[in-house]
């Protein structure tokens, strides 16, 4: 990069000071779970890089999708809707949007043991779209399926099967279909249909050990409504049917 540059060249020095910063970025995205969950350091210029986490996943606006399994119940997906930007400050903005921008990071993040092999990515399903940016994918790979998704030596390419893809298509469609209503309601989830503000999920999730089980929230506002009626009607049902269709 510097060999036919002179020491005092401050342009070539700038320009190499950006290539650095893009790498040390790419290393804090590519093994940002190894970082922040199993005690991996990684140092660059006498500095530890912090990870970068994709989904925001600490952030209490972020709303997160029940978990499923895929194909043979090897491959786990897990979607994340992110914040909406009135619910960011400047600095939590802007690193969300990582190497790329917010609309190129939408989509799948395929990881292999944890390692991040795709950071956003549609697979030709779905069109990236300014009102689906904030839908962002987490699916797990063992490390026995190279094969099957077309992961390359490098560990930098995967595809998934045609096996799966009707599935994955399906549970994105979901994600997809709730970071819609944040981004048009401006982080306010459902607030015009059932008029609250504070994002409540529909599906509590429970962890016991290395299982995990899911029950209704009884507590949210479109279920409770229809709980303290003495006499729900048809509609009534249908209505709850249909959102729990929906997520």
């Amino acid at each position: 990069l510097v060999a036919n540059f002179r020491e005092e060249d401050k342009d070539a020095l700038g320009k190499f000071m950006e290539v650095m910063e893009r790498v040390k970025r790419h290393v804090a995205m590519v093994f940002h779970r190894y970082i922040s969950g199993k005690g991996l350091k990684i140092w660059f210029q006498d500095k530890q890089v912090e990870p970068w986490d994709p989904f925001l996943s600490s952030h209490s606006s972020t709303q997160r999708m029940p978990e499923e399994a895929i194909g043979r119940s090897v491959v786990r997906v897990k979607g994340y809707v992110l914040p909406h930007k009135a619910k960011l400050d400047e600095t939590e903005f802007r690193d969300a949007g990582g190497l790329k921008g917010w609309n190129a990071h939408q989509g799948f993040y395929i990881y292999r043991k944890e390692r991040l092999l795709v950071a956003g990515d549609w697979f030709g399903m779905f069109k990236k779209e300014e009102h689906h940016k904030l839908a962002r994918i987490q699916l797990d790979l063992p490390n026995d399926l190279d094969t099957d998704w077309q992961i390359d030596i490098k560990k930098s390419v995967a595809r998934p099967p045609l096996k799966v893809r009707d599935q994955l298509k399906q549970y994105a469609s979901r994600v997809r279909l709730q970071a819609v209503e944040v981004y048009r309601h401006k982080g306010k989830v459902l607030q015009r249909k059932i008029g609250f503000s504070e994002f409540q999920p529909l599906w509590n999730e429970r962890s016991r050990g290395s299982k995990r089980s899911y029950e209704i929230n009884l507590a949210h506002p479109l279920i409770s409504e229809v709980l303290e009626m003495p006499h729900p009607t048809a509609a009534d049902i249908r209505r709850i049917l249909r959102f729990v269709e929906e997520t």
